[in-house]
């Protein structure tokens, strides 16, 4: 039986044998050890050297190259960046994207993120937690949907005012209340 592949891209692999290969080889033989997995594995490694010090064009055709040396799905683009750029693709292959970019633009049947914080939520759970911690006035400086995230959240969080700002209406500051 052909072996499964599985492709890895990303800027943080360390080749094959380093500890970024070693733990994700232990997931896989412990599936196929378990039966959860019914055939063997084969890992197709790709450095995307995609933004921000390379290019989204290296990113998707990173994920393209592992899409035609057979990879049934693609765990990487793990900057926001990458992740925004090789989704699309992603979704038009059909090929699974696994990532934890903390983008909430990583969307599509084919996109999956890992729970690893995002954008977005991380300053609505920071402003809970300093709530709980007896803050009543706490300061955001966040991307426009950490601000719509904060928002949303704020049912949750103890009274007090919040500063709201992000880099797009730095010079309008607004106070909100946190409830």
């Amino acid at each position: 039986m052909d072996p499964i592949k599985i492709g890895w891209l990303g800027a943080c692999l360390d080749g094959p044998g380093g500890s970024f290969d070693k733990i994700h080889r232990m997931a896989f033989d412990e599936a196929v050890e378990s039966g959860l997995l019914d055939r063997p594995y084969e890992f197709v490694l790709h450095a995307e050297n995609g933004l921000p010090n390379g290019s989204a064009r290296n990113a998707t055709d990173g994920f393209k190259y592992l899409v035609d040396e057979g990879c049934i799905g693609v765990a990487g683009a793990y900057s926001s960046d990458n992740a925004i750029t090789v989704a699309p693709l992603a979704n038009e292959l059909q090929v699974p994207l696994i990532s934890w970019a903390g983008t909430e633009r990583l969307q599509g049947d084919y996109c999956f993120r890992l729970g690893n914080g995002d954008c977005g939520g991380d300053a609505a759970l920071v402003v809970a937690w300093l709530a709980k911690q007896g803050y009543t006035r706490v300061a955001v400086l966040s991307e426009a949907t950490g601000l719509q995230r904060c928002r949303e959240r704020r049912g949750f969080l103890s009274d007090g005012d919040c500063l709201v700002s992000h880099p797009g209406v730095a010079k309008r500051r607004t106070v909100e209340k946190l409830v």
